[in-house]
């Protein structure tokens, strides 16, 4: 596929340039703060920008692998206090 590849939709952070393909999410991931490179979330997304860039992924997985970075920060999350099974008694 290469690193000109378009993803599906484009991405505005709130500093920086547009991210529109596949070049735009590596160079948005390697300004982030280094602090950020050991989350999870920037991890996947990294590993599935290098995936479609080089063939072996879907370009998909690399959008929503960055926007989950831009939008790890929203607060959505539960406190780990309140995440418990389903099925377990309250």
């Amino acid at each position: 596929m290469g690193w000109s590849a378009p993803l599906d939709r484009t991405f505005l952070p709130t500093q920086g340039k547009p991210i529109k393909t596949l070049v735009d999410a590596r160079n948005f991931l390697l300004r982030l703060p280094k602090s950020r490179h050991a989350d999870d979330d920037v991890q996947a997304a990294i590993e599935a920008v290098l995936m479609a860039a080089e063939g072996r992924g879907p370009i998909l997985h690399a959008a929503v692998g960055i926007g989950r970075v831009l939008n790890s920060h929203s607060g959505i999350q539960l406190p780990k206090s309140s995440r418990r099974p389903r099925w377990q008694k309250t």
